[in-house]
Formats: structure tokens, C-alpha cells, sequence
């Protein structure tokens, strides 16, 4: 018997085609990077046929002959970095330290998931092994349906089903993230749905690394970038793997089973960096039926931005499959936009809090004697504290004495707060999580003085960018123009140059392009050399001829007017078509400039923005306990001194806290093993495993191997043995202690309560538990419960709020007492392309940022511009048509009913 090598199965010496799937024997593949079928490795290991090959792996059909079983087997094999000789099976290393330095990246993350037990609908990563100059990843080979020939057989599926398959299979991911391994994105190809109609996740591995090189080919399917987030699609060096690269490609693979025709990946980027409107329409757009807040749920996960999208597969489970309202993100949490945001007095916080506590003391009889009340949490575990409103310093030492650490991940901009208060934070209040996990926190900040800078000319995205980190309120205007590219800047309010502070408003006009209505007269031309003339000259005759002009660069040169051509793009006496653009390189004379504050934006952001005005971003990297990785931590000048034109600012990027080394535990007792991971500053996860020859409680793996150095805060996965039997813990988050004691007891666990100074509720709705739900543990363990006060959920809905006995509706009663919103007027007539004012007087609502609005019918009117003291909303009316403008604050609405006309 021998093995067919393309499909594995076993036939007779005597035939030389395989009677499974016709493959002819002797058959080589087509690609000199592939190794010959037939090559064994580790004395196991048949490698076959490749199943696929891009530019980092080659990926084979394969057997194990210890197992008797078919595999996958990954091969490394970067195409930038390396090569192969025909015939020869070690791999050439071309650039050895961008090879090793992925290699080594892929190959922690495959050991990673091949030392944990992976959900059944996830390929299992059996082996990791080096050999040839590279390295190869065993995994598991599945027969299914692939998912896309599922779907062109059996058309599209209704909402309830393609939720049915997909939410099982979001779970697992869950897991996955839980685990600390993010994919970041996947495709349709990626999946198969199998006899029983399960959704399975078969290839994943290769799709960690596809974007950390200038080579997008990876990706070589137009119809597959439609699934993975824009954030992936660029080229970067060290891509940051988020979950909410992969909520995005779950949320738009749904999209696809429900029958939508996904907009092309390259032209939605294009709309909406250019206009901040998204080709990809609510599920209602494309007769697809579900409940608003259904459709909200998938408009939070298939965001463009991550600033606004579902940040983590936990809350788009929740949001997909709960019974709470969904509000969308760009509005949740916010209301107006986030320089909106007000914090509440301190005196306001304390009447909730009296409250709070007599809602607790009125509920404890409620306590169900079957659940233990519990002071203590597992050695390993924490309660993440309320950190919003709070100083940067007084948020580090409420997380040091809760045992997390620190990481700043951002700032933003609000002139009527303090500096450096909490705004928001990663982890919500409440979470029951490992000691010594991240916490990371965005901080308020203030405007600053600055020299505008000259935009005109320049491509707008950068420009927009620019202005919205530097704290302007800005707007944003489309206009046709013969003269200046389409996307790029025709006009700016203020002047450029002007030392302003950044709370000013800023109206920035785009070019559309040339008017489609308007004839231009298209001839061949000679360019002229443009060197030495004057921009504002050129785009005056450009006007005339109807040629697009860009400016690419503004280079300081105080010895040429303001203004200078000094390169241009094509080059002089090339010939082409007058409407063809031009770019351009200009100088700048302006000989010193106010530093704008870089602190706590991206490297590449910072250096951007810094370019604009001129001067030149020299990087040094170091590591910070506070700062996230990538960020900026410390900029010299400081931001509001002078600097000359040209010169150097010197950003000091945060590298991410410092290193420690991993200890080796693996045959301590879990306790042992959980100390000691503690005491360098790692963060434990347990996980439990079978080993029938070790004693139980006994540390069988970790998944980061000891000696190793990792950053701070790093999570370790250790799977500790079990000689009970195991079994799955349930999902008690969200219900109450009744439904939650029934849910775990009939699972075989004992529920527990956890109360301290600070989380004082027994009874109410479950916000967090430990173990995590999916989690494996031994029968009659305890799983541990910690009540939420309601303060955070959204409100419950007309239908949902009769009666006053919920927690719920004591917080919204209470909260609202004496509070009201005017609106004037209340109907307003317009004409197309008319601006209108809706004001807006808020009475007794101390916290602005719970005010929220949103439009009945979108397109007919947009929004302008909102006062950032005053709320007063500005609208410009685009299309004829009728749309209502809804003003909420809790269960307070108010109506303004607006009609457009020609």
C-alpha cells in the first residue's frame, strides 16, 4: 500500500493514480519553494501536496505516521527573506534578521496554542519542531465543505441561522483571546461547515503575520481583503494584533452568509478616509430583517475605525445575543462627541453612591442561602476598580493596590476638564481578572498654542488627522476644483502660520476634483519647468488648463520666497494630458515654529504630524511602566516652545515595560507556580489538562517557556493537572443570583459571592465571574460571582421597564429626578444646501456626556458642527426629504421634526 500525496488515503502498490481523488503519481508541484512529496521529517511526517502556498508559508497536506492520521504541516518559508534551490530541501536565509525575528514571532504563538486544549470547532496545533534552516507547525487536517461552497450551493442563509452556526465558533475565539492569542482577522476561506452544519475555523495560523511588510500579496484575493479590517491591510512593520481584528472579519463573514454584498476593501477605505462616510450600509439597506438592535450590533463590529468598533468578542457576543438595548459606538458612552465630555462633581457622585447603598441594604435579605459570601478571591485573581475621573496618579495607585498595572493608551482633547483624568478604561470596573494584567486608560488633555501649519495643497487624510490630534473642532467641506488634485486641501480658515491655540474652529474645504458637468478640453502638453516659479502662480495657470496640482512636500528653505517650486513630478518636457495631475515640492520660509504637544500618539502619527509642520522626528525607543507600547512618552522641545524650521524633534517611543525573566514552573504545585509567576511581574492563567501519571494539581506546561525574557504584564498560560473529571463552566454574566445559582448547580459547581469595601451588592445582575465561562475546572469547584451596581448598562427599554422593583429602574428614576431638556424649535423648513441651528438647553443634567442624539433617515441632513459649551447642533441640509432629530438623556426624549425642500 503507499500514500496518495495529495489526499493521504492508502492504495494498492500496482496503480499509479489514486482511486480517492485521481491524483497521478509522480506528480511534482508547480512551485520551486515547495518540498518534494514524499520527504519525511522526525521520522513521522510525510509531507505531501501543498494545500496552499503565499509569501510567508507554504502549507502541505500531510501524515503522521506515529498517529496514523492526516495533518497539515506549515512550512516558513517568507518570500522577502529567504529562498529555496530546486531539489534542495534546506531553506537559503537571504535577510537572516528579519527571518529569524518573524520566525521566532510565529513560532511562540504556534507553541502557545500547541500546549492549550483548543475548542472542538478550532484546527488543534499538535507539534512544533525546526528543521531544513526553518521551521514547521503540525495541525490538524479536517474534511468539510468550505464555506463559500457551502454558500454557493445553498444560497444565503436567514439572520437566525447564520447566527446559530457563527456563535458557537465566536465563543471559541473568545477562548482563543482569553488565552492570549488574537488571529487578527480571518476570511470565508478560512472556514468549513461540516456534516452537522458546524462552523470550523481550518486555517488561521498564516494569517498572523501577512502584514508586516510592504508586500501585500499575501492577501492575493481581491474578494478575501473585504474580510480583514483596514487596520491589517497595511503595510507595517509590527502589526498589533487586536480582537477586534477578528470581531470585524466574524461580523462581516455573517454579513456575506446573510446574502450582503460586501463593498470592495480598497474602495470603502477610499470613502471613507476622503468623506468619513462607509460603503457598507446597515443590514436594513440590503432587505436583510432583523431587530435595531441586531443591526446595531453589527454596526458596532464591522466599524472602520477601532476607536468605535466592538473592542472584543465577549461584548459582540453579548450585543448579538443579549436582550439589553444596543446603542451604536459612535454614540454609546459618548452622546456628542468626545470633546463633549463633562465629569461628574464630586458631589453628584456621592448623592448615586447614598443611593447605591440603600439599594444594597434593602436587597441583602435577597442573598440565596445555597451561595457562599466570600471576602476572598483565588490568590491568582483580582476586581478591576472604577478608574474614569480619576488623576493619572491616583488611578496607578488605585490599580497597583488592586495588584494590575498601568498602561496609558492615549489622550484626548477637552478644554473644560483637568488634564490627565481618566476618561475611559480598557477593563471594565468590576472585572474579575488576573493580578498583574494591563490596564490600559485614555487621560484628558488641553489645547495648546501652536504655528498653524500650511496645509493647501496637501492630501487632506494626513491633514484632517493632523487637525483632529492637535485638539481643533473642525468641518469639513467638499468643493469641484480645476486646480487642486481631487482629495487635497483647497482652502483653510485660519491662516496658515498664525499662532493660534488649538480650540479654535478650523473649516477645511477638499477638492472633489474638476465638476463632471463642466467640460474640459483634453490635449497633450509639454510640462514646463516649474523649479523657481511660484506655487500660487502655477495653480492660477493650472485653473486655466483644468490641471490637478498636489503638493507632495514642504521643505524649509528661508533663502526662496514662501511658496518656491523647488521639484516637481513628471519632471520638465514630459509630455502628457493637461488634466493629468502634478505634484509638487514647495518651500517654506518661516524660520521658527511653536512645537505641537506629540505626547501619547503613535510613532508613525507623530512623525506625520510633526512633517506638516516642517521639522524632522528623530525616534529613540525606551521602555515605560506607564506608556503603551509605540506611543510617545517624552518629546524634546517641550510642545509650546519655538523650534527653527527643519529642525529635529526629538520623540522618545515607548518600547513597553520592561522585561523580566519567566520562571520555570512546570512540576510546582499551581499555588507555587502562581506565586512565582506573581513575583516577576507576569500575570497567571491557569488551565487545566489530563495527565493520568502526574499528580494532581501539578503544573504540566506553560506557555511561555521559563528563561524566556517577556515584558511585564505579559500573561503566562499554565495548564495544571487534573485527576477529576472536568467539564465546561457556564456563562452567568448577566443574571440574577436566582438564575445563576440554578445555571452553575446544574453544571456541578457551587456558586460564590464576592464582597469587599468596594463591591458591596449580593444580589442584582452578575457582572463578572471567575473562571471564565468555557473554562474546563473539576466538578463541586467554586466559581466566584460579583454583583454590578446597573450604573454602567444601558437602559432598559419602554417594554422591559414596567414596575419599580428592578435595580434598574430605582438608578433611572433617581438619576433623572428634576432634570429636562429644551429644544428650539421644535420643527424646522429648510432648502437644500441651507444650514440650520437645533438648540439645545439642558436643565439639572450635571453629566453632558449621557446626552445622546441620533437621526431617523440618514443622508438627508448631516451634521455640522456642535458647540462644545452649549451643545447648540448646526445642520446642513443635503436632500429633499422629511427626518426627525432625537435628543435623549436617559428616559428623557424631545423631537425636532425637520423638512427639507428643493
Amino acid at each position: 500500500m503507499k500514500f496518495c500525496m495529495k489526499c493521504m488515503a492508502q492504495y494498492d502498490d500496482g496503480l499509479k493514480v489514486c482511486p480517492e481523488c485521481g491524483f497521478a503519481e509522480g506528480t511534482m508541484p508547480d512551485n520551486s519553494r515547495c518540498l518534494e512529496p514524499g520527504s519525511v521529517f522526525a521520522d513521522r511526517y510525510i509531507i505531501g501536496m501543498p494545500l496552499n502556498i503565499d509569501g510567508w508559508f507554504v502549507k502541505y497536506i500531510g501524515w503522521d505516521a506515529l498517529t496514523n492520521r492526516t495533518v497539515t504541516i506549515y512550512e516558513y518559508s517568507p518570500t522577502r527573506f529567504s529562498s529555496r534551490n530546486i531539489g534542495d530541501t534546506r531553506i537559503t536565509i537571504i535577510k537572516e534578521k528579519e527571518f529569524y525575528k518573524y520566525m521566532d514571532s510565529f513560532m511562540k504563538k504556534a507553541q502557545l496554542l500547541a500546549e492549550l486544549h483548543l475548542p472542538e470547532n478550532v484546527s488543534a496545533v499538535y507539534e512544533t519542531f525546526e528543521k531544513n534552516n526553518t521551521a514547521y507547525v503540525v495541525s490538524e487536517y479536517v474534511k468539510g465543505k468550505p464555506l463559500m461552497t457551502y454558500l454557493a450551493e445553498n444560497g444565503a442563509v436567514p439572520p437566525e441561522t447564520a447566527e446559530q452556526m457563527f456563535l458557537p465558533l465566536l465563543r471559541s475565539i473568545d477562548t482563543l483571546h482569553d488565552s492570549g492569542f488574537v488571529i487578527g482577522g480571518f476570511s470565508p476561506y478560512d472556514l468549513l461547515v461540516l456534516d452537522d452544519g458546524t462552523l470550523f475555523l481550518n486555517s488561521y495560523l498564516e494569517n498572523i503575520l501577512f502584514n508586516v511588510t510592504d508586500d501585500l500579496s499575501d492577501i492575493n484575493q481581491k474578494e478575501k481583503q473585504k474580510f480583514f479590517p483596514l487596520e491589517r491591510l497595511k503595510a507595517i512593520d509590527s502589526p498589533e494584533l487586536l480582537p477586534a481584528n477578528d470581531v470585524y472579519s466574524a461580523a462581516l463573514i455573517m454579513h456575506l452568509m446573510m446574502g450582503v454584498k460586501l463593498p470592495d476593501a480598497k474602495e470603502r477605505e477610499e470613502l471613507y478616509n476622503k468623506s468619513r462616510k462607509d460603503k457598507l450600509k446597515p443590514l436594513g439597506a440590503y432587505h436583510v430583517k432583523v431587530s435595531k438592535d441586531k443591526e446595531n450590533a453589527f454596526r458596532n463590529a464591522s466599524y472602520v475605525e477601532t476607536a468605535f468598533r466592538t473592542p472584543d468578542m465577549e461584548s459582540f457576543i453579548k450585543e448579538l445575543s443579549g436582550e439589553k438595548k444596543v446603542i451604536l459606538r459612535t454614540k454609546k458612552n459618548k452622546g456628542f462627541p468626545l470633546w463633549a465630555k463633562i465629569a461628574i462633581p464630586a458631589a453628584c457622585a456621592a448623592v448615586i453612591a447614598g443611593v447605591v447603598l440603600a439599594v444594597v441594604l434593602n436587597k441583602k435579605e435577597e442573598v440565596p442561602v445555597q451561595a457562599a459570601v466570600t471576602d476572598a478571591l483565588d490568590p491568582s485573581m483580582t476586581v478591576v476598580p472604577s478608574l474614569v475621573n480619576l488623576s493619572a496618579g491616583t488611578a496607578e495607585q488605585k490599580l497597583t493596590q488592586s495588584g494590575l498595572l498601568i498602561e496609558i493608551s492615549g489622550k484626548e482633547i477637552h478644554d473644560d476638564m483637568d488634564p490627565d483624568l481618566v476618561l475611559a478604561q480598557t477593563v471594565e470596573k468590576g472585572s474579575m481578572i488576573e493580578r498583574n494584567s494591563v490596564v490600559g486608560v485614555t487621560l484628558s488633555a488641553r489645547s495648546g498654542y501652536i504655528t498653524m501649519p500650511n496645509f493647501l495643497g496637501l492630501e487632506s487624510v494626513v491633514c484632517i488627522e493632523a487637525a483632529e490630534n492637535l485638539g481643533f473642532s473642525y468641518s469639513v467641506t467638499e468643493a469641484y476644483s480645476r486646480s487642486i488634485e481631487q482629495g487635497c486641501i483647497v482652502s483653510q480658515s485660519i491662516t496658515p502660520y498664525e499662532q493660534v491655540k488649538t480650540d479654535r474652529r478650523l473649516e477645511l474645504v477638499v477638492s472633489l476634483g474638476h465638476d463632471p458637468n463642466e467640460r474640459i478640453e483634453e490635449k497633450s502638453v509639454e510640462l514646463e519647468n516649474l523649479v523657481g516659479r511660484s506655487y500660487n502662480d502655477f495653480v492660477n495657470e493650472a485653473e486655466q488648463e483644468g490641471t490637478p496640482v498636489r503638493v507632495a512636500k514642504k521643505v524649509y528653505d528661508d533663502t526662496k520666497p514662501e511658496g518656491t517650486i523647488i521639484n516637481q513630478y513628471p519632471g520638465a518636457s514630459t509630455r502628457q494630458k493637461n488634466t493629468d495631475p502634478v505634484q509638487l515640492e514647495v518651500t517654506t520660509s518661516q524660520k521658527e515654529l511653536i512645537v505641537p504637544d506629540m505626547t501619547l500618539l503613535e510613532q508613525k502619527r507623530a512623525a506625520d504630524i510633526l512633517a506638516l509642520f516642517g521639522f524632522e522626528a528623530e525616534i529613540k525607543q525606551e521602555p515605560s511602566d506607564t506608556v503603551a507600547e509605540g506611543l510617545v512618552s517624552v518629546q524634546e522641545p517641550a510642545a509650546g516652545q519655538t523650534a527653527p524650521t527643519g529642525s529635529k524633534i526629538v520623540l522618545t517611543v515607548s518600547s513597553g515595560k520592561a522585561t523580566a525573566v519567566v520562571p520555570g514552573v512546570v512540576g510546582l504545585q499551581s499555588e507555587a507556580a502562581v506565586g512565582a509567576i506573581l513575583n516577576e511581574d507576569f500575570s497567571p492563567k491557569i488551565t487545566y489538562g489530563a495527565d493520568g501519571s502526574k499528580p494532581d494539581n501539578e503544573v504540566l506546561s506553560q506557555s511561555i517557556e521559563g528563561g524566556t525574557e517577556a515584558k511585564k504584564g505579559t500573561a503566562v498560560v499554565l495548564t495544571v493537572n487534573s485527576t477529576k473529571d472536568l467539564t465546561e463552566i457556564p456563562d452567568v454574566k448577566g443574571k440574577n443570583s436566582e438564575e445563576a445559582l440554578k445555571t452553575l448547580e446544574e453544571a456541578g459547581f457551587v456558586m460564590k459571592i464576592f464582597t469587599d469595601g468596594e463591591n458591596t451588592l449580593t444580589d442584582g445582575k452578575i457582572i463578572s465571574q471567575t473562571p471564565e465561562s468555557g473554562t474546563l475546572a473539576a466538578k463541586d469547584s467554586g466559581v466566584t460571582v460579583l454583583f454590578g451596581d446597573g450604573s454602567d448598562e444601558s437602559k432598559p427599554s419602554d417594554e422591559s421597564s414596567e414596575g419599580d422593583s428592578s435595580l434598574d429602574s430605582v438608578y433611572e428614576t433617581d438619576s433623572n429626578v428634576g432634570a429636562d431638556i429644551v429644544i428650539s424649535p421644535e420643527s424646522i423648513t429648510a432648502a437644500v444646501d441651507d444650514e440650520f441651528v437645533l438648540k439645545i438647553k439642558c436643565i439639572g443634567i450635571e453629566d453632558l456626556n449621557s446626552v445622546e442624539y441620533e437621526l431617523s433617515e440618514q443622508g438627508i441632513i448631516e451634521e455640522k458642527y456642535i458647540d462644545k459649551q452649549t451643545l447648540d447642533m448646526t445642520f446642513k441640509a443635503v436632500k429633499p426629504g422629511s427626518v426627525m432629530i432625537t435628543i435623549t438623556c436617559g428616559d428623557i426624549k424631545r423631537i425636532c421634526f425637520v423638512e427639507i425642500k428643493e
